[in-house]
This record gives C-alpha cells, structure tokens and sequence, in this order.
C-alpha cells in the first residue's frame, strides 16, 4: 500500500478552497479600510480626463489644419468671387492638397 493513496484529495482540496476565500476575503477587508479602492477610482477618473482632454486636442487641431487646407485650396483656385463656384463643394483636405 502507498501513502498517496490513503490521503483524501477532496477535503485537501475543500479546505484549500476555504484558506483560499478566507485570504481573498481578509485582502478585501484591508483594501476597503486602508481606502485603496477610493484612490484607485480617483486616479482612474484623472487618467480618463486627462485622455478626453487629449482626444479634444487632437480634434480641434485635426480641424483646425482641415479649415486651413480648405482656405488654401480656395485660395489657390480663386475662390474669392463667383466664378468657379461649386467647384471646391464637399472637397476634402486631401483633395485640397492635390
């Protein structure tokens, strides 16, 4: 006979579970009263400005650079009178570069 074969694997296993949720739980408690979870949430809620602000950057400045493309195009094609006019309609500022 093998000694492997008299230890139960099943309560090994059940009471391998309980220390695993009694840990899991004991790490909750601590991280809740020392107030980790409000400090995670604040700095989450600052990465997410701080990323929607950027975003907001991007856009104005992705506009700003179509505005400018659109002046140059109609500028270059003699946009200031009526002659020629529709002809730049709906032109897009890769279109305004060609």
């Amino acid at each position: 006979t093998s000694m492997a074969a008299a230890v139960p694997v099943g309560r090994i296993m059940a009471k391998m579970a309980v220390v695993g949720f009694l840990t899991g739980v004991g790490l909750e408690v601590f991280m809740v009263a020392t107030g980790f979870y409000g400090v995670a949430t604040r700095k989450e809620a600052e990465r997410r400005v701080e990323a929607r602000e950027a975003l907001k950057d991007i856009r104005q400045t992705q506009r700003r650079r179509w505005r400018d493309a659109l002046a140059d195009s109609v500028r270059d094609h003699g946009g200031g009178d009526d002659a020629g006019a529709g002809d730049n309609e709906g032109a897009s500022p890769a279109g305004a570069r060609d």
